[in-house]
């Protein structure tokens, strides 16, 4: 999956609750970034084994998914990040 796919979910599936991602080794920021914007009612994300996002787009998710709880987001250990 690339994204390019999951901008047309995210678009496409606004209402999305859930979304795992785990494992797409080619998913970029610019994918995620797509989920922030269209899932506005998001509360878990699994981003575990997906290196190329970064804690910047985590904090991204954070800041435009009001539903997301920092306890229901899985992702590559970049130690704590601060994003509340």
């Amino acid at each position: 999956m690339t994204d390019k796919s999951i901008k047309s979910i995210a678009q496409n599936c606004y209402q999305l609750e859930e979304l795992n991602l785990r494992g797409l080794y080619e998913l970029t920021d610019h994918g995620i970034q797509s989920v922030a914007q269209n899932c506005k009612k998001l509360k878990h994300i699994d981003l575990i084994n997906c290196p190329k996002i970064t804690p910047e787009v985590i904090k991204q998710l954070a800041q435009e998914c009001k539903h997301l709880r920092k306890d229901s987001v899985y992702a590559v250990n970049y130690g704590p990040i601060s994003w509340w």
